[in-house]
């Protein structure tokens, strides 16, 4: 049985035009995350990385020394979270479909868009605010839940605009 024509254009059709998946050719790419006993390697695979971060695409563009090294330190940066911010690069998913409030939750969506923003990928920034405002306007019973002075001071301290899509959030959330 002959396999059916895909129409030129379409997503099938570039997935079938690969030769091998582009995931498996990458190179892969160090990311030592945090300090001390808490310190990470990461290995990253950098056709994935690099198309969804432009902080990774400028690092290993050839214009900095991480591209000799194929390393990059993001020592300030807590593993656990970055971790999650992987994840989501990876699965282009952070919540299930089907969420119910967990202690901890928010708190890492915040962390998780925070760095984001500062790997400047929208696309996952986009996805964890998406989930951050799930996850604040979940109901368990006759509660509701608002974000912490922690979760607030997560978003004020890392990104710098008053136009933040995340700032403007949390202050709707604090208006209401």
């Amino acid at each position: 049985m002959a396999s059916p024509e895909v129409p030129a254009g379409t997503d099938a059709a570039r997935l079938l035009k690969r030769k091998n998946n582009d995931f498996n050719r990458s190179p892969l790419i160090k990311a030592i995350v945090g300090e001390g006993d808490d310190q990470e390697e990461f290995n990253l695979h950098r056709y994935i990385i690099t198309k969804k971060s432009g902080f990774f695409k400028s690092a290993f563009s050839g214009r900095w020394g991480n591209s000799e090294s194929k390393k990059v330190d993001l020592l300030h940066l807590d593993p656990k979270y970055f971790a999650q911010y992987l994840e989501a690069v990876y699965t282009n998913k952070i919540l299930p479909d089907t969420y119910t409030y967990e202690p901890g939750v928010i708190s890492a969506l915040c962390h998780v868009y925070v760095i984001a923003e500062e790997m400047i990928d929208a696309s996952t920034k986009n996805l964890a605010l998406r989930d951050l405002k799930r996850a604040i306007c979940c109901e368990v019973g006759n509660l509701h839940w608002y974000p912490g002075k922690n979760h607030i001071a997560t978003i004020y301290e890392a990104t710098s605009s008053a136009s933040n899509p995340a700032r403007r959030f949390m202050i709707s959330c604090e208006r209401s």
